[in-house]
């Protein structure tokens, strides 16, 4: 997994989720993948986690992109989360005079290279040329 975080305050934050899950779907797509977003409800904070899941759906804290392999096979291949002030109230960090807030956008590698194997097929020089061009300009 490759993971982007960013930390500032809550309209910085919010900002530069909101970037990521508006650019996905696009350039997804420049990868011949079908993707979808949507509000996830996968959350890792701990013992509350039922609790937290409710809350983030309603806030929309957490969104999912779902590849679509084939008709009827989808797979989570990155997800965009906004986790408010839990890390700055955790760690200590401010932005301005209030907690921190963080957010983060993260990419499953190797779910993305199943992806691609199974949408264009497991050679890569077959290929078509405007995916290679677009995973060459990643490099």
């Amino acid at each position: 997994m490759t993971e982007l975080v960013t930390a500032g305050s809550p309209e910085h934050c919010q900002a530069w989720r909101a970037g990521w899950v508006d650019r996905i779907p696009a350039w997804f797509g420049t990868l011949g993948l079908e993707v979808s977003v949507e509000v996830a409800d996968d959350p890792f904070f701990g013992p509350g986690r039922k609790l937290y899941a409710a809350a983030r759906g309603c806030r929309s804290s957490s969104w999912s992109s779902w590849c679509r392999f084939a008709p009827g096979v989808v797979q989570a291949v990155a997800s965009a989360n906004l986790h408010k002030d839990h890390f700055g109230d955790a760690y200590g960090f401010s932005a301005g005079a209030e907690p921190g807030h963080t957010s983060c956008m993260a990419f499953g590698i190797e779910r993305l290279a199943l992806a691609l194997i199974h949408v264009h097929g497991p050679d890569p020089e077959a290929w078509p040329a405007a995916v290679l061009a677009a995973l060459a300009a990643l490099a």
